[in-house]
Order: C-alpha cells, then structure tokens, then sequence
C-alpha cells in the first residue's frame, strides 16, 4: 500500500482521506480523533488519520532520521514545528498522514525529508520512480528548491529528480521512461495524462505520494 501525505493549510478540504476541519485553540485540527479509524475511499478499507497537531509531537522528533539528515536539519534549522514532529512520527510508522497546518509550518518539508532519507539509506531493489510529489504549478519551483533540493546537498544523497509538467519536451518524456528518476515532481494534470498512457509503467513501484496544496 501507498504512504499518501497529503498537506494543507485550508479549513475546509475537498480532498484527501478526512473533512471536517475546524479551528481549535489557534491550531487546525480534524473533527476526528487521530486514534479513530477513518474511511479510505482509495482502498475500501479504515486506515488511520494522524493530526498534526502539538499534542502528537514526540519528545524527539528527529529520532527516526539517519544521522547525515538529522545533522543537516539541526544545521539548518531551529527545531522541528509540531507540523513536522507529528507528520514525521506518523509517516515512519507507515500511516497515511494528512498534515493540516499554518503556511510557514514545514508540511512539505516534513513530506519530503522522511522519503529523501530511505531514499538515501536505503538499496534500490528495481528500477522506477519511488516518490511522487503532486502540487500545482505555481508553487512547484519553490519546493523544489527549499524542500527537496537543498536537503539534497545538505546531505550529499546522489537522488535523481525528475520534472514532467505540461512544458516538458516530448524527448524529455521519452527519456524520462527509459530512465526514470527517483522522485517524481510534477502536476495534477500531468500525472493524469501519465496514468492514462504507457508512461504509467514507471510508477509500478511508487513507494509514497505526496500531495501537496489540497484545494
């Protein structure tokens, strides 16, 4: 089964495993407890839904991480937001996570840095892309420069990224087939019109999805 983390920072979601957002105390949180069992319309089955919330934030949050990824976080950064302390404890354990938090908390960040590191750590056993990440075209450029290719260098992983968008080049599309990247950044829209197509063969071993600005 995917690891889907799908992150937001609206009230209301039209999408992903949970609704009912409300505000509780300056923070969002779903009206369902994150220790419930929530509806999965993706598989027909009850996953589990962890909030990101302060009440899930492990005492260190970094603990699942290697030790080359928790020296460039710690370099990098001041501590881990309860966003990304919650959203991590969640999704090392293998849950679908829906992350729902402020602008400016790290979801992505928090989505990206716990895949960049199996990525890292861990032999490829074939060949295909392992990470999607899905987000609007707009916001592309800049996530994937401050959430998955400065972790990159501060950790010195050798990772292929690819880009397919609606710009990218027919050639570019071929050689993306016959040799596909790792991590996967691209659209809603593209990926549609790879599911629908022979591209879709170098998804077969996707390991998690990341869906990120849920509208």
């Amino acid at each position: 089964a995917l690891n889907v983390h799908v992150s937001d920072d609206r009230l209301t979601l039209k999408a992903g495993f949970c609704t009912d957002v409300t505000r509780l105390q300056g923070q969002q949180t779903i009206g369902t407890p994150a220790d419930r069992p929530v509806s999965d319309p993706l598989r027909g089955r009850s996953k589990v839904c962890c909030l990101a919330t302060s009440e899930n934030k492990s005492v260190n949050p970094l603990a699942p991480f290697s030790p080359g990824v928790r020296r460039w976080f710690e370099a990098s950064f001041e501590g881990a937001t309860d966003a990304q302390a919650a959203g991590w404890k969640a999704i090392s354990s293998g849950l679908n996570t829906l992350i729902c938090a402020p602008t400016g908390s790290g979801k992505t960040l928090a989505s990206f840095l716990w895949g960049i590191d199996r990525l890292a750590t861990r032999p490829v056993t074939g060949e295909g892309v392992r990470i999607v990440y899905i987000s609007p075209l707009k916001a592309l450029s800049y996530d994937i420069e401050r959430n998955l290719r400065a972790p990159l260098r501060g950790i010195g992983a050798d990772i292929p990224v690819g880009l397919r968008t609606g710009d990218t080049s027919q050639s570019d599309r071929a050689k993306m087939r016959r040799h596909p990247p790792d991590i996967l950044i691209t659209t809603p829209e593209s990926l549609y019109l790879m599911l629908s197509s022979g591209a879709r063969e170098i998804l077969t071993g996707v390991e998690a999805v990341i869906v990120d600005e849920v509208h």
